[in-house]
């Protein structure tokens, strides 16, 4: 078709025919039709167990058919004007499958979750993927930096390198080793403390074992500063200043994240030692300010300046100063990068002194150091970054500007695409400019895309991706102006700009040369130019926009945690004392019901004393008192503080909501779909106290749970694990739903103690996911007597615990363990307080896949025949068992006891029956048939020694030399295990 010429119109029909024959094939071959060659079917079993479907063959052939038809209609110069015929339609097979193997995963080119808190992690991972930033390693916490991403740090280094070895640093760059003895790491015990648990240790060379394990840096102090200590002997020696990029080590037991959080990563460090203080804490200031600039003119992301707190400040050091940044997203700060002074500590600790010129004393150095790692590029990403993908600031986009060929069609002439390819490669030159002065610029300059060079344009001239493809493709990678021409702009001599930050279009004239300038000024790339620096501008004033709406400035302590709750950063007087700020900490994090509702359960953390301090109105008077009620100290300035508990960044990550005595009151109002895991909850129970003696005092009589109730719950739609446990001898008076329609991806389900469920949960059960691998039922009243039908569709179920099931067992023990037969996965079975019998015994002995067994007869039924029976099901199972718990409730050993006590009082009144096997004081014996009781006639005498009774010591011997498995015997109440 393409080859004749066909119109669009028959192209299209002839298109959709193809399509619908791919798709027919994916039905059947479970694999999509691949370009360029025929598949083979993943089996003929796949083939042929599709019903009502076309065969393999027969699919091939006809796709074969359409798909050399449709180059042909292009070429046969059919005309426009004809109108098509109307085609049949193609029959598509609709059958489904529920084979895993039949069903392929689709990936789209754009994203696939939107940013918003709950999503926020996974948006994350996706951008940072799709838009070729990162790529994932099979070692956790270590990840592939693609030139997408290392681009941009090469742009943060040229220009921080070309700083800092300039007026009036004069920096000079060196390497040290990556390895460090532990001699050295451990010489400066406060400094490494903080660091010691991520430090990655080398311990063998092949397979022998080293002689002392070598150390991998997580920072450079130790491994510099004994050199330091060589090379500084006089103070004509000074200022040693020196930095290294490089890769550093820390091996986090916090959930890794790509940038922002992980276990090796690339930073710059500078370590600079001088003779005096005030050299020192003025540079300390300097390459604050170099941080600063990188993250405002070149990431177009706001930060706060600030000093840390004597509690938050580098181990080691006298004072650190850290530039702060906020994401709107997760409503967190984090740190951007930190200058730290360190005073003469480690000059102290690795005898970095000098002799002085005057007095000829012996002194020692005064030291900085300062770092700025790939986080910046994290920040950046999680500032900027929108539902659509990557927004990159020009000054450190890899591609400025891309320029994209559009609107040219199957009826475009040669000469329309050869004039529209000329003008894009005519403007992809004119931007590129000269890159001659491209080092001055970067010294001289706040924008890299300043003056009249240096755009770092791309022209995308492939023909195999669509206009729209591309225009999504280069939206993802945050490219950050588009310049598109088509005929029509060509014809009225302009290009159409579009910015990925706002999505905004303007037309730009093409022929724009001021005429009058000797230097002929391109006056298009100078639009460009002014274009890109307006984009720069809007990025950080939008940024800066929504860091101020968050920070608030709090007077009142009641007003600290709503504000937490809110994702916000507070800016509050504080008295800058470490145990202070502690109880700041642990009083944030507290949930009493009252004012901090909704509050942290971590609490709030100090990011530092802002060098710019609120004045007017909210500036601190001399009076004012520190932030917290209990301290009585004037306030020192504002801290800023953040809410370590805000949504975490991490795709997937557990929310811990542990020990609270009463739920906080955004969980049962805010929307429960945002909560990815609660860890545990022990709820506000609110509960009837009914004389239990392990209620709390001061647990008020009150007859209602709370609104956090399991119909709550249920709406987590990514539930996998539900536990609901009440203290025994508790009712609830509000009985709890299951949404059963919402668990759909249920694999554990625990109803223990729980004795006031509805009477539709069990039922429930049986609409639930059909994976659902772990199953208790524990104490509950009710139990619908098709109980065992619910049980036979949970046929995944690996692990069933029944407790005490009401008086069910003995009437529907016979359908429980056919249920129980019929799970073929079942590998862990307890039985708790159930009513054994002959029943019991036949069917569980049958239960061979079982490998763990739990079983704890009812007190009313361990008589000496029913653990004989027992005894003999355990004997059946031993070959496949491989963990064996059998208990016994105290009360059974209590009447053996007293039996036992009266039987050595009176022997001759019970005759030689009963054979006691230890003579010693009476205490948790068992009584247990010796052998199979054989029907006795009427007048028939009763055969003797038919009863033993054991200890617990005498039955474990007996079990150990009939099973080879692990063995406990246990004893409990009748209440409960």
């Amino acid at each position: 078709m393409k080859s004749n010429g066909a119109s669009k119109a028959e192209i299209g029909e002839a298109v959709k025919t193809l399509l619908a024959l791919k798709g027919e094939y994916k039905q059947i071959a479970g694999v999509e039709f691949p370009q360029g060659g025929i598949p083979t079917p993943k089996s003929s079993e796949q083939l042929t167990s599709i019903p009502n479907s076309q065969s393999a063959d027969e699919i091939i052939t006809k796709i074969n058919e359409q798909g050399n038809n449709v180059p042909t209609m292009k070429s046969n110069g059919s005309s426009k004007m004809k109108k098509p015929k109307k085609k049949e339609n193609v029959p598509i097979n609709t059958s489904k499958t529920t084979d895993s193997s039949q069903t392929k995963k689709i990936t789209k080119l754009g994203l696939e979750v939107p940013k918003v808190a709950e999503n926020l992690g996974d948006w994350y991972s996706q951008v940072l993927v799709k838009s070729e930033m990162i790529e994932y390693y099979d070692v956790s916490g270590c990840y592939i930096l693609r030139p997408w991403a290392y681009k941009i740090w090469s742009l943060i280094q040229e220009w921080f390198d070309a700083r800092i070895k300039s007026d009036p640093l004069n920096v000079e760059n060196c390497y040290f080793p990556i390895f460090v003895s532990r001699g050295a790491l451990e010489k400066e015990k406060e400094h490494i403390a903080d660091f010691a648990p991520e430090v990655a240790w080398v311990t063998k060379s092949g397979e022998t074992d080293l002689a002392e394990p070598i150390a991998i840096r997580p920072t450079s102090e130790t491994v510099m500063y004994p050199a330091f200590a060589k090379w500084i002997q006089s103070y004509r020696d000074f200022p040693l200043k020196l930095n290294q990029w490089n890769n550093v080590v820390r091996w986090e037991f916090k959930h890794p994240q790509p940038f922002l959080r992980t276990r090796e990563f690339l930073w710059q460090e500078g370590h600079h030692a001088y003779a005096t203080q005030e050299e020192a804490e003025r540079d300390v200031l300097i390459v604050l300010d170099y941080y600063e600039h990188v993250y405002r003119n070149m990431l177009a992301v706001p930060v706060i300046k600030g000093r840390k707190t004597e509690k938050e400040k580098f181990a080691g050091g006298d004072f650190t100063a850290t530039c702060e940044a906020y994401i709107a997203a997760s409503g967190r700060a984090i740190q951007g990068a930190t200058s730290h002074y360190l005073g003469t500590n480690f000059a102290r600790m690795f005898n970095v002194e000098y002799e002085h010129p005057v007095t000829h004393e012996q002194l020692f150095a005064h030291q900085i150091s300062y770092g700025m790692t790939t986080r910046t590029i994290g920040v950046m990403v999680m500032v900027h970054g929108d539902d659509r993908g990557l927004v990159l600031p020009p000054n450190v986009a890899t591609i400025q500007v891309v320029i994209i060929l559009c609107g040219v069609g199957v009826s475009t002439s040669e000469d329309i695409k050869q004039s529209l390819t000329r003008t894009c490669l005519e403007v992809y030159n004119r931007l590129k400019g000269d890159n001659s002065s491209k080092e001055n610029e970067i010294k001289n300059s706040n924008l890299l895309c300043k003056g009249s060079i240096n755009i770092r344009a791309h022209a995308d001239l492939r023909d195999n991706y669509s206009p729209g493809w591309k225009f999504n493709h280069w939206e993802l990678k945050g490219v950050p102006l588009r310049l598109e021409i088509g005929p029509k702009d060509l014809d009225r001599g302009q290009i159409t700009a579009v910015r990925r930050d706002t999505g905004e279009k303007l037309s730009i004239p093409l022929d724009m040369h001021d005429k009058n300038n000797q230097n002929v000024q391109d006056l298009l790339v100078d639009k460009i130019h002014k274009l890109l620096e307006q984009i720069q501008q809007d990025m950080l004033a939008k940024a800066e926009q929504e860091m101020k709406n968050n920070v608030i400035i709090c007077h009142k302590w009641s007003d600290c945690a709503i504000n937490l709750a809110k994702k916000r950063l507070l800016l509050v007087p504080f008295c800058g004392r470490p145990s202070c700020e502690d109880n700041i900490k642990r009083d944030t994090a507290k949930d009493d019901g009252t004012a901090e509702i909704g509050a942290s359960t971590m609490g709030a953390k100090s990011l530092c004393v802002p060098f710019e301090q609120p004045d007017g109105n909210e500036k601190l008077k001399p009076d004012d008192k520190c932030i917290h009620p209990e301290c009585n100290q004037r306030a020192g300035f504002f801290t800023l503080f953040d809410n370590l508990d805000s949504l975490n960044t991490t795709a997937s990550t557990p929310e811990y909501m542990a020990e609270k005595r009463q739920a906080p009151q955004w969980f049962s109002t805010d929307s429960p779909q945002k909560q990815k895991k609660l860890d545990k909850m022990e709820n506000s129970t609110n509960v009837k106290q009914q004389g239990n003696p392990y209620v709390p005092e001061d647990v008020k009589i009150v007859n209602e749970l709370v609104p956090i109730n399991i119909k709550c719950l249920s709406k987590m739609l990514s539930l996998k694990k539900l536990e609901i446990k009440c203290p025994a001898g508790i009712k609830l008076l509000s009985p709890p739903e299951l949404i059963s329609s919402h668990l759909t991806k249920l694999k554990s389900l625990s109803l223990k103690s729980v004795k006031s469920f509805s009477g539709d949960i069990c039922t429930d059960l049986g609409k639930m996911s059909m994976d659902l691998e772990t199953l208790e039922i524990g104490d509950c009243e009710y139990l619908p007597n098709d109980f065992s039908m619910v049980l036979k569709k949970l046929t995944n179920l690996r692990y069933l615990r029944l407790e005490n099931c009401c008086g069910k067992w003995k009437e529907f023990a016979e359908e429980y363990f056919d249920a129980i037969l019929s799970m073929k996965k079942l590998k862990k079975l307890e039985l708790i307080n159930i009513e054994f019998s002959d029943c019991v015994a036949q069917k569980l002995a049958k239960c061979n896949s079982i490998t763990a067994l739990l079983i704890i007869p009812a007190y009313v039924c361990q008589s000496a025949t029913i653990n004989f029976h027992l005894l003999q099901c355990i004997e059946k199972l031993s070959k496949t068992l491989r963990h064996l718990v059998w208990g016994f409730t105290k009360e059974l050993l209590q009447v053996t006891d007293l039996f036992i006590t009266q039987y050595q009082q009176n022997l001759v009144g019970f005759g030689c029956s009963i054979n006691i096997s230890e003579k010693s004081e009476p205490r948790n014996n068992i009584p247990i048939l010796r052998s199979e009781p054989k029907p006795q006639r009427e007048n028939q005498e009763i055969p003797e020694n038919i009863i033993d009774i054991l200890s617990v010591p005498s039955l474990q011997d007996l079990l150990n030399s009939k099973m080879n498995c692990q063995l406990l015997l246990c004893t409990m109440t009748s209440k409960g295990s």
